[in-house]
Parts: structure tokens; sequence; C-alpha cells
């Protein structure tokens, strides 16, 4: 998994958690993170962390469980640093 230490960081580290969601059968949630960081037109970087910190913490809390405790982990990292940037 991807040290996030920086904003720049989560981009990588999030396409690191996709891929794992995907290999785990967590395929809606995959889709829904590539949608947001990929299909939606943010006006600002801070408007897409918000929204990653929404759509994160909702796989968190619904599918924690269905989730690696690495694949977890590193999604708490990744709000973690995201809470602190925006």
């Amino acid at each position: 998994m991807i040290d996030v230490r920086t904003a720049e960081d989560i981009y990588p580290a999030l396409r690191e958690i996709i891929e794992e969601m995907r290999k785990t059968g967590l395929e809606k949630q995959a889709a829904i993170l590539t949608h947001r960081m990929i299909n939606v037109a943010w006006t600002s970087r801070d408007e897409l962390f918000e929204e990653l910190v929404k759509v994160l913490s909702d796989i968190d809390a619904t599918q924690g469980v269905a989730m690696s405790a690495p694949l977890s982990s590193q999604v708490r990292l990744v709000l973690k640093t995201l809470r602190e940037v925006i």
C-alpha cells in the first residue's frame, strides 16, 4: 500500500484502493470512486476531496467488514489525509 503523507499521495493511493476493491468483489464501491474521480467535473480540488471524504466514509462504515485489513487501513489513512487537507 502507498504511504499517504501529502495531498499528492492521495491520487495514487485511491487508484490502488480502487484496484484492490475490484479484486475483492467491491465492484460497486470501486465504480463509485472511479466515477467521482474521473467522470465528474469538479470546480476545485477541495470540492473533489470533500466528496471523496463522503464516499470513503460511507464505504468504511458499510463495507469495512468486507474489506481486508490492509485495504481498510488504507481507506482510513486516505480519509485522515483528506480531512487534514480540506
